[in-house]
């Protein structure tokens, strides 16, 4: 019996995107397909709903949208489902943090991304701000590992990867599995009725949680482990490759 897919969340750096920030051609097209098949398709990613708004329109796509890791949800409409803060104080930890093991740290609120030292806000504005997120760029595997003992340390915030270079803290508890979650509970979706694709560490808990985890061939070999398939890497179309296997029922 062909299994009967209902929605498919999407990944969209090193997933759905090219080298250039695009929705390939192949890829866009697949979407169609899927959709008209009644596959619905949802974007789950970790940056601000300021860089996801143009490329749901681009694609039509009619439901919402899952961003900063699943601090928040957007409907198609551009009004706010669901948001998950965490404090100004807890923000500044995680700057001190960073600050101490020269790393570059990165606020995210919903009303922007504070991306250097200069740029967040003084604390009497500050505290009116919905923070949402932290991300931290550092390359160099030692100064990572210092960094990651340090915020495990720290408590039950969510810690994650989100490329080789990029590390990330979530609200307690929030991940693209609990945002996508809260998008299924409104429609009605099952978790079996879900495929998800992801080449990211931020996105194993998203894979974990689908019926179908499924990673991009660019994945780190511990989120391959972690999948039910391995599709083609991003710059092969490894999205519109994995639609098709949906659609022919082979998966």
């Amino acid at each position: 019996m062909t299994k009967s897919w209902k929605l498919l969340a999407l990944d969209m750096d090193g997933t759905l995107l090219d080298d250039e920030h695009r929705v390939p051609r192949e890829n866009a097209e697949a979407i169609q397909r899927a959709r008209r098949a009644g596959i619905e398709v949802v974007l789950a990613s970790g940056r601000h709903i300021d860089k996801v708004r143009d490329y749901r329109a681009a694609l039509q796509l009619p439901m919402p949208v899952v961003t900063t890791n699943g601090c928040e949800i957007w409907g198609a409409d551009d009004k706010l489902i669901h948001r998950e803060k965490m404090s100004w104080q807890d923000v500044q930890q995680f700057r001190q943090i960073g600050a101490r093991l020269g790393i570059v740290t990165q606020g995210y609120a919903a009303e922007g991304v504070f991306r250097r030292p200069e740029e967040f806000p003084e604390e009497q504005e500050a505290l009116q701000l919905n923070w949402l997120m932290m991300l931290y760029r550092e390359s160099d595997e030692n100064k990572q590992a210092e960094l990651l003992k340090a915020l495990r340390e720290t408590g039950s915030y969510e810690i994650s990867m989100s490329g080789e270079h990029k590390i990330d803290v979530n609200p307690p508890g929030v991940s693209k599995a609990s945002g996508l979650q809260h998008v299924c509970s409104l429609y009605g979706i099952r978790a079996e009725e879900v495929a998800a694709v992801g080449d990211g560490l931020n996105d194993k808990a998203l894979l974990r949680w689908a019926g179908l985890g499924v990673a991009m061939g660019n994945a780190p070999e511990e989120l391959k482990h972690e999948a039910d398939w391995v599709t083609a890497p991003y710059d092969q179309f490894g999205v519109a490759k994995l639609i098709e296997r949906l659609l022919d029922g082979s998966l």
